[in-house]
């Protein structure tokens, strides 16, 4: 998991897509291409996906998320 120093869902929308995207196609992506996102805070972990919208679109909405259970 990644923490950030900001609440991923206090990030504008493009930033968290750019986010997601960019680590979506990296080493730090899951097995599925999923990235596992949280903040500093003791708030659960998510597990994002860079969708096909999310790419052509990313401000129109937050990356598709579930929440890591466990977290």
């Amino acid at each position: 998991a990644l923490r950030l120093s900001t609440a991923p869902d206090s990030l504008p929308k493009y930033a968290l897509a750019q986010l997601v995207c960019t680590f979506a196609d990296s080493a730090a992506a899951g097995d599925n291409g999923s990235v596992v996102l949280g903040s500093t805070s003791a708030e659960s972990l998510r597990r994002y996906e860079c969708a096909p919208e999310t790419q052509t679109s990313p401000g129109a909405g937050n990356p598709p998320s579930t929440e890591v259970n466990g977290s």
